[in-house]
């Protein structure tokens, strides 16, 4: 059985930071001690890894350097042991993250760059053009905004290879909201404006209704209302066509995410009335669903 720690940790981090607060920096400091050492005991390496960089960050934010460093090393540890190169290439990039916190910019900076060496050799496209674009951002947390530029293009060429139009899509749109997080504007729009097109040649409703949405959530993201309103309407029509009460519904939410209420009202009179229509749908068993999809 998998235990999760992190409640645990996230009270002993919390503990200390408190007797930072009221000049105990002596308890603060053991606090940490103890997690650490019930820390090496957690036999899932996932885990402790999440755990380490927790502590690591911890010890940093009460003046523990040296040990918020070697914890960090400790973790960083167990990220290199991982085979799998997706999963490797994620773990490096919280490091750097991690590294960042604590204030060691100089092994952020080179724990990324082995980051994007892993990233590199990730076989599948669409999973090597998220690892990518995720590094980017980071490069953008720590500074780095030209290696931060360079990956998300590296990132970008990936995701137009990918044959898949619903993968594409989706790789883009996510591009897209990584190049507005680095302050790309321009790149973001053109992106999204890129798996829109993609989307729109998609011949299977439901895939082309689902990668609609998803642009439609990016277009709000990047702050492009209007053309997030227009994607919505795509998706709308799709479900419609399809009679999905269910879909309409999360297409009337997300209008409401835009403040577009008339048409969110709208939308759902529409699911309600084909709901209504439908033998053993009801409305009441839709608001349901709905309801199970958010929470």
């Amino acid at each position: 059985m998998i235990i999760d720690y992190s409640k645990k940790f996230d009270a002993l981090a919390n503990i200390a930071e408190s007797y930072v607060k009221i000049g105990e920096n002596q308890k603060a400091s053991e606090t940490l001690d103890k997690a650490r050492q019930i820390a090496d005991s957690i036999q899932n390496e996932f885990q402790k890894f999440s755990v380490l960089r927790q502590i690591a960050e911890s010890y940093a934010k009460i003046g523990e350097k040296q040990k918020a460093s070697e914890t960090l090393y400790k973790a960083r540890q167990i990220a290199d042991s991982i085979q799998d190169a997706s999963q490797k290439s994620s773990a490096l990039e919280n490091i750097a993250e991690s590294y960042a916190k604590i204030g060691e910019s100089h092994k952020a900076s080179e724990t990324l760059y082995k980051a994007r060496q892993i990233a590199d050799s990730i076989t599948y496209y669409s999973e090597k053009s998220y690892a990518l674009a995720n590094i980017a951002e980071s490069y953008a947390k720590i500074g780095e905004n030209q290696k931060a530029s360079e990956t998300l293009e590296k990132a970008l060429e990936i995701a137009v290879s990918i044959e898949d139009n619903g993968l594409n899509s989706y790789a883009l749109a996510n591009i897209a909201e990584s190049y507005a997080k680095i302050g790309k504007s321009h790149k973001a729009s053109e992106t999204l404006y890129k798996a829109r097109q993609i989307a729109d040649s998609i011949t299977y409703a439901m895939q082309k209704f689902f990668v609609m949405l998803t642009v439609a959530e990016s277009y709000v993201k990047i702050g492009e209302s209007h053309k997030a309103s227009e994607t919505l309407d795509e998706a709308r029509n799709i479900a419609i066509l399809k009679e999905e009460p269910v879909l309409l519904s999360v297409v009337a939410i997300d209008y409401t995410k835009i403040g577009e209420n008339q048409k969110a009202s709208e939308t759902l009179d529409k699911a309600r009335q084909i709901a209504d229509s439908k033998k053993g749908v009801s409305f009441i068993i839709m608001v349901d669903l709905i309801t199970v999809h958010f929470l």
